[in-house]
């Protein structure tokens, strides 16, 4: 019996319209295997075979055969000597693969707008270049006191919140630019102008997982959270700002918690687990 036309104007049966509602049982059998497989990649020793039957909800002799499979196509290695079960070369392929389409630029921007009104001040985005973090986006919140922050513009490392998120996660990569700033606050006579100071700022950030930054002179407030990537490395910075007379930066306000809540969600995207992160300067010489 002939059915519909499909959209390049060919005409499908009703079995092969059937067919794409009930999908290949077999493949998505397989696929639970694989998602319990996903589940326990982290296991210290790797799963067994019943611990994965049992997460996938099927009877061990049945889940064999299609481990077995699994193996046979890449998605899955089994130790022959301990008879543990782990992802394949095949699977951390597509997963890296997928993670790597992933561009922070373009989910973090689109959701700055948003940000912005819940917030009720200025939102941007800042990722890291040879000459320090820079901004890439930005969205301007229209208040009655406007601050925002021009894309293009490099941010310090020592006195911008956004500067700080780097200082605090960005590795090795930071180090020459902060021993330039830090020479340049001394010169200027302002803080932080020493390691040990900085040192102080960059503890306060890890343990808040957060920066904050007050200038009164230059009439600006900032909070800033990290953006962690599928590696635990800093990929970008969430930053917020106003006047501080309007803007609440204390690390338990309402500005703080929605930024935070939205970089976890950003960086739950990009493929971040929890605790991976790695640190940045821990010693500048």
């Amino acid at each position: 019996m002939i059915g519909g036309a499909d959209e390049a104007g060919n005409m499908a049966t009703e079995s092969e319209e059937d067919d794409e509602r009930i999908g290949i049982q077999s493949v998505e059998t397989g696929m639970r295997l694989l998602n319990a497989l996903v589940e326990h990649a982290l296991d210290s020793p790797p799963p067994m075979l019943k611990t994965l039957a049992l997460r996938a909800g099927m009877h061990p002799a049945k889940a064999h055969r299609y481990m077995v499979s699994l193996v046979r196509v890449g998605l899955a290695e089994r130790d022959p000597v301990t008879d543990r079960y782990r992802l394949g070369s095949a699977a951390r392929h597509m997963g890296i693969r997928s993670l790597q389409g992933l561009d922070v630029v373009r989910i973090a921007s689109g959701r700055l707008e948003a940000i912005s009104a819940q917030v009720q001040q200025s939102v941007a985005l800042a990722i890291w270049t040879v000459i320090g973090p820079m901004v890439v986006a930005v969205h301007d919140h229209r208040g009655r006191f406007t601050i925002g922050l021009r894309v293009g513009e490099a941010m310090p490392l020592t006195r911008s919140a956004t500067g700080m998120i780097y200082a605090a996660w960005a590795g090795a990569t930071s180090k020459d630019l902060v021993k330039k700033e830090l020479a340049t606050n001394r010169a200027k006579g302002r803080s932080p102008a020493t390691k040990a100071e900085l040192d102080g700022i960059i503890a306060s950030v890890r343990a808040n997982g957060m920066a904050q930054f007050k200038s009164e002179s230059i009439g600006v407030s900032a909070i800033s959270a990290p953006l962690f990537d599928y590696r635990g490395e800093l990929v970008g910075a969430l930053t917020s700002l106003g006047s501080p007379h309007y803007f609440d930066d204390s690390m338990s306000g309402p500005i703080a918690q929605t930024l935070m809540s939205h970089a976890r969600q950003i960086s739950a995207e990009l493929g971040y687990a929890p605790g991976t992160e790695s640190f940045g300067i821990e010693a500048m010489g």
